[in-house]
């Protein structure tokens, strides 16, 4: 049970008459039964002003949204640039230069982004890969992360969005550059316990037992074995989508690259269930062995993790 500071204010104009109230209380109440006693006393009894207050949140976002036309906020936690010239054909040095810089929507407190926070924002749905809708302006190119290859210093990862797939370059090699700030203090929250790993961010838990270093299969196979997995007494579990792969990627570890919290990875390719939609018998997969994301043929035998989403 949480102890909340409510503090109930409400102007609701029925009939001509306007009642106006406001009191600070201090009850022990979760923010459920908030939700809920809004939704009994207002939603009910008021739905047009309820419409209304939709409404005028919705003229406020798209203000707010206009107000930084040359950013896009991409989820909760990062605020990408997004202006018409994006600068190209930078090495690591000037990219790093250029990003500490800039300043974009009254904010200079931009920077690289990291190899699994650039690869959020690729599209593997389209055939040409380009970020998702809520950027506008990306060429089909390459773009630097920050994040060095553990092996060699003198490597940094990136993403092409051509075709969706990572590599790593040295870093006096040119390429494009797509500045990132963080606009949130929240950070990736793993947790480890029996056979499993909780991701409490995004309501994920991931097999983590023996099997997850020795079951190789094809595509098809390996959505059978996700498909009737029963582990810690649960049987929704699913074959994960490249995007889930990609939230545990961590290429600061040493080989295998996944969180810190993850126990049994081996240092090899997992499938996802995602396919190529330029090559429909081509599927997504992660090489943990170095964080490398690239396709392969379906019938091809790897290593699987599967998943399930905590409701």
């Amino acid at each position: 049970m949480l102890t909340t500071i409510v503090f109930f204010t409400f102007s609701i104009k029925l009939n001509a008459q306007t009642f106006q109230w406001g009191e600070t209380i201090k009850i022990d109440i979760t923010k459920n039964q908030v939700d809920a006693i809004i939704k009994k006393y207002v939603d009910k009894n008021d739905p047009k002003a309820v419409e209304e207050y939709k409404y005028s949140l919705k003229d406020i976002k798209i203000k707010k949204i206009e107000k930084y036309s040359d950013v896009t906020f991409v989820n909760d936690n990062l605020m990408w640039e997004d202006q018409q010239i994006i600068s190209k054909d930078m090495n690591i040095l000037e990219s790093k230069i250029y990003c500490r810089k800039l300043k974009l929507a009254n904010k200079n407190d931009w920077r690289v982004p990291r190899y699994d926070e650039l690869l959020s924002i690729a599209n593997y749905s389209k055939s040409n890969r380009v970020s998702l809708d809520k950027i506008k302006y990306i060429d089909s190119d390459k773009y630097w992360s920050i994040s060095q290859k553990n092996d060699d210093k003198n490597k940094y990862w990136y993403v092409d969005f051509k075709n969706g797939a990572s590599s790593f370059e040295f870093k006096n090699n040119r390429n494009s550059i797509r500045c990132v700030r963080d606009i949130s203090k929240n950070k990736d929250d793993f947790e480890k316990k029996i056979n499993i790993v909780i991701d409490k961010k995004q309501n994920i838990m991931w097999q983590d037992n023996l099997e997850t270093v020795e079951h190789i299969e094809t595509v098809t196979m390996a959505k059978v074995y996700c498909d009737t997995l029963i582990l810690n007494g649960y049987i929704d579990w699913k074959m994960a989508d490249i995007k889930q792969l990609q939230s545990i990627i961590d290429v600061t570890q040493k080989s295998p690259t996944i969180k810190k919290q993850f126990k049994y990875t081996k240092a090899d390719k997992y499938w996802s269930n995602v396919s190529d939609v330029s090559n429909k018998k081509n599927h997504w997969y992660i090489d943990f062995k170095n964080g490398e994301v690239n396709t392969s043929s379906y019938d091809k035998e790897y290593l699987v993790r599967c998943l399930r989403e905590i409701k």
